[in-house]
């Protein structure tokens, strides 16, 4: 005679069994569907926030310039101290990059 499952098992519990382990087994697949289904909707909401959070950077980092010129200009950044002195070694190297780009773009 053979132990376990073997031969000499019962015929009537095999059938028993079945259903019970068939719901079991779909309640256990339900139940790793779920847990997918929330860790996945997990990361992507994760991931939407960092896609969110990175368009905002980006659009505050477009918008600096124009920003920056409009205060310049209205007079809330006084930049007179960065300006060259006339005559400056700056000035003069300032105003060849400024004819080399002109000519650049005339091209």
């Amino acid at each position: 005679m053979t132990s376990g499952w073997g031969k000499s098992r019962p015929i009537g519990i095999l059938p028993a069994l079945a259903p019970y382990q068939a719901a079991k087994a779909s309640k256990i697949a339900l139940i790793c569907r779920s847990y997918q289904f929330y860790v996945k909707k997990a990361w992507f909401c994760e991931h939407l926030l960092l896609i969110k959070n990175a368009e905002e950077q980006i659009k505050l980092i477009q918008e600096y310039p124009n920003r920056l010129i409009a205060e310049v200009v209205t007079g809330k950044i006084d930049v007179r101290h960065l300006a060259p002195t006339t005559g400056s070694s700056e000035t003069i190297e300032l105003a060849e990059e400024l004819e080399a780009l002109a000519g650049e773009i005339e091209e």
